[in-house]
């Protein structure tokens, strides 16, 4: 069974981020995947600290969690990463989470990356908010993430702002229904 990893950024385990991720897992496993959610406010992870450690063991020499949540990236087909806006980007903790990714690339000396990521192969980036033109204002969050899933070498990635701040009439957005289309494409391909 294929693997979708999503990496939720936000508190809210019932805000507008959770309703999407839960629509994903639901037609994820349409498509015959198996999916897990990892709460990034729940781990107890510290900030990277540059010590380069990881570039020759590909682990993070910190014991606090995030090893373990490296090994489930490597060894899933697909991640979402979902965040809601918080003072014009993603959340704290999932800006600590994207750093602590580091032990899954190395930089060569002739600037070119290899990518330590496994199985990924596709990644999508749901990012919602409540301004009414957040698609507009909050596009640069969804452009960071595409440019960070390209140095692990993972070039099928989509990615949308979704502007709304209730969870209850989120999935009705024309934003979500895009989003969830686009990543529906995603999963039906090999």
């Amino acid at each position: 069974m294929k693997k979708l990893l999503i990496i939720n950024g936000s508190p809210r385990k019932k805000g507008c981020d959770a309703r999407v991720c839960d629509e994903i897992s639901a037609l994820a496993s349409k498509y015959g995947y198996e999916s897990e959610t990892v709460w990034a406010y729940d781990l107890q992870i510290g900030g990277c600290r540059a010590c380069m450690a990881c570039k020759s063991t590909q682990r993070c020499v910190q014991k606090d969690g995030m090893n373990e949540i490296l090994d489930k990236i490597r060894t899933s087909d697909m991640l979402i990463f979902a965040t809601p806006v918080y003072f014009n980007g993603e959340t704290g903790p999932m800006k600590t989470f994207l750093d602590r990714m580091y032990p899954l690339m190395r930089m060569n000396p002739d600037r070119t990356v290899e990518s330590f990521i496994g199985n990924v192969k596709k990644a999508a980036i749901v990012v919602c908010c409540g301004a009414p033109d957040g698609n507009m204002k909050y596009a640069s969050i969804v452009t960071k993430f595409i440019n960070v899933l390209k140095m692990f070498n993972v070039t099928d990635v989509s990615g949308a702002v979704i502007p709304s701040g209730n969870p209850d009439t989120v999935l009705e957005s024309s934003f979500c229904k895009g989003c969830l289309s686009q990543i529906e494409f995603q999963l039906q391909m090999e």
